[in-house]
């Protein structure tokens, strides 16, 4: 008897689906009457199912991420901040960005203090100052600016929108600490800079400034701006900072853990996701690895229910809450448009290609790392082309050759690390270790950057294009028989029994 009614999850999918179309629609057209146009597009679109309950799930899901990002937006549209006079501001300082000229200070949970009243705004206000004393992320203070509207050079669009940076300020008048760190972020915040200072008296440059990167995702140690440059020519840089894949080896590395002693499985998957959640405190709370932990342990929740093969639902779920949360990801955060196209390489397009793949090249561990990585560049590449409009001719052999060298790396530099940290006196002999990897990747990024047209700008590339891009891509993979999905079910499992894989 055929069922009336659609399933929960069946609905729970396309509301995500709505939620991420409403807020992606309007990230690109911010006028109201493109909500009549998105709407009766996406009518006609669900009606091809005749699924009338999917239809309302569809378009109120719709209406709901429509909604957020333009809540999400008042402040910019709407701002009672005053740019005419001396004003004093207190609030906490939600980020700290080093550059050549100082530090920028991005203060959250806004007070503006007069003799009679305090008022409360939405938004955050960005304050230059030099380069020390330095600032801690979590402590309160407070500032007496002329402030002035967030504008390019010093504001660019795209950050203004997805900070929500309402004024800037370049010289405050007078700067007040009023309360530090919580004893946490404190803990964390000495602990980063003890770690920094380890890698730096155990490695060369820039040998210690890409093992901070890699293992911790440092931003204290800069890397040279030669090797950041092959990296990006090379289509590698995503290994240069801690990510997505950074968070999935260390992932992978607890769960062996918990298995090797001894955890039955559920409670393996718990250890490995609390250790994954201390290991992005001690990495600073970046976005990307934010994103990553949210999703891997996504992935961790849905193994303790023992739904693996709902996996790609579960993802999808979790990117529709994230965006919910946080509008202006979707259209602002290359970060995470990165992270969820090559997620979706991975665990959707991945098995495929490594499906069509097999019978000419087999199913060995190097095929699989080979499928995986032409999937990811299939589904990153339109973005980064919209995004830079740079395409890099040698990425696919790039990633072939330095990638699988990152795990290897973040293995040694940890040991490094942990010998240094407590006995500092062998750092200088011990680093050794990781020097040889580190000196291979900045090698081979070096003279794979050297090949004559290894990348070349193509100018400006329209979000039309990565519309057609990403269609030609559904229509390949969903019709053509060479890339038809196994029959075991996709999950992020790899091979052995703990891999998790997410870039």
């Amino acid at each position: 008897m055929p069922r009336s009614f659609p399933l929960p999850s069946v609905l729970a999918r396309w509301g995500a689906l709505g939620i991420l179309f409403g807020v992606g629609a309007h990230s690109i057209f911010f006028h109201a009457p493109f909500f009549v146009c998105w709407c009766a597009l996406l009518v006609a679109l669900v009606c091809v199912f005749r699924r009338t309950v999917i239809l309302v799930v569809c378009l109120c899901c719709f209406a709901l991420g429509w909604f957020r990002f333009s809540g999400y937006l008042r402040p910019l549209q709407q701002t009672t901040l005053s740019f005419a006079r001396l004003q004093r501001v207190q609030g906490h300082v939600g980020a700290v960005t080093k550059n050549d000229y100082g530090q920028t200070l991005s203060l959250e949970t806004l007070h503006i203090l007069s003799p009679h009243s305090i008022q409360t705004l939405e938004g955050t206000v960005g304050i230059s100052v030099p380069s020390y004393p330095s600032f801690a992320e979590g402590e309160t203070v407070e500032v007496w600016c002329v402030f002035r509207e967030a504008q390019p050079p010093s504001v660019s669009l795209l950050r203004r929108i997805r900070y929500r940076i309402i004024g800037f300020c370049d010289a405050p008048l007078a700067m007040t600490r009023i309360a530090p760190p919580v004893q946490t972020d404190r803990f964390f915040s000495a602990l980063r800079q003890r770690i920094t200072a380890t890698m730096g008296r155990s490695l060369p440059s820039p040998h210690a400034e890409l093992a901070s990167g890699i293992v911790f995702g440092s931003a204290q140690m800069r890397l040279p701006a030669d090797l950041l440059d092959a990296f990006r020519r090379t289509g590698t840089t995503h290994i240069v900072a801690a990510s997505g894949y950074n968070v999935s080896v260390v992932s992978s590395w607890f769960l062996a853990l918990a298995f090797l002693l001894g955890f039955r499985r559920r409670s393996a998957f718990l250890f490995a996701g609390g250790l994954v959640w201390f290991y992005v405190c001690i990495a600073g709370f970046g976005a990307s690895l934010l994103r990553a932990a949210v999703m891997i342990s996504a992935v961790l929740f849905a193994r303790i229910l023992g739904r693996e093969s709902e996996t790609t639902h579960i993802l999808l779920l979790t990117a529709a809450g994230m965006v919910l949360l946080t509008p202006t990801l979707l259209g602002f955060d290359i970060g995470f448009q990165l992270t969820v196209t090559a997620t979706v390489g991975l665990v959707v397009l991945g098995p495929r290609v490594a499906a069509a793949c097999a019978p000419w090249l087999g199913t060995s561990a190097m095929v699989k790392l080979f499928a995986e990585t032409v999937a990811v560049l299939l589904t990153t590449t339109p973005i980064l082309l919209w995004q830079f409009g740079t395409f890099s001719t040698i990425a696919l052999v790039a990633n072939i050759l330095i990638v699988p060298a990152v795990p290897l790396v973040m293995v040694l530099c940890t040991i490094v690390l942990g010998i240094s940290f407590f006995v500092p006196s062998t750092a200088p002999f011990v680093g050794l270790l990781a020097w040889a990897p580190l000196s291979y990747l900045v090698a081979m990024a070096h003279a794979l950057a050297d090949i004559p047209y290894a990348s070349f700008s193509l100018g400006s590339f329209s979000f039309f294009g990565v519309v057609v891009w990403y269609a030609a891509l559904i229509i390949l993979f969903h019709l053509h028989p060479s890339f038809k999905k196994e029959d075991a079910p996709i999950s992020l499992a790899g091979t052995d029994e703990w891999e998790i894989v997410l870039t």
